[in-house]
């Protein structure tokens, strides 16, 4: 059973809110520090007292056009992806630019927000299956 990611554009408009299919979802805590790496010595870490997250989510999308519904949110399909992913969407609103709430709402009640910007979508067709699989990457913090 797929795990309940829920992706939507800050203040955006519902038709920008989706569920993602999702298989694995991974948080990432890191120490955003400088580090200088000198010859001959141990590296040099600064600390800047500074924490961020990484999110990576991985799973799977049906193909375009099925439009299919988790209650009221739209179940991401392939063509929603690629208009995350598309520098210049048709829609004319870049999700690449945009800060977006990722929310892992899985365990019904236990819900969990993250604020973060997309750094990297990948969407891959796998052999010759009627479905498409996703890694979706971004940085940011937790709500």
């Amino acid at each position: 059973m797929p795990l309940a990611i829920r992706i939507s554009r800050t203040g955006a408009a519902p038709s920008n809110n989706f569920r993602l299919q999702a298989n694995t979802f991974t948080v990432t805590h890191e120490l955003a520090s400088l580090a200088a790496k000198l010859p001959g010595v141990n590296p040099i870490l600064i600390d800047l007292g500074q924490w961020s997250i990484a999110l990576s989510i991985e799973g799977t999308a049906n193909n375009t056009g099925t439009n299919l519904l988790d209650g009221a949110i739209a179940i991401a399909d392939k063509d929603d992806l690629e208009d995350m992913a598309d520098p210049t969407p048709t829609t004319g609103i870049r999700w690449f630019d945009q800060t977006i709430t990722i929310s892992d709402e899985t365990v019904s009640g236990s819900f969990q927000d993250y604020t973060v910007k997309i750094s990297k979508l990948q969407i891959a067709k796998r052999d010759a299956q009627n479905f498409w699989t996703f890694s979706l990457m971004a940085i940011g913090n937790r709500v």
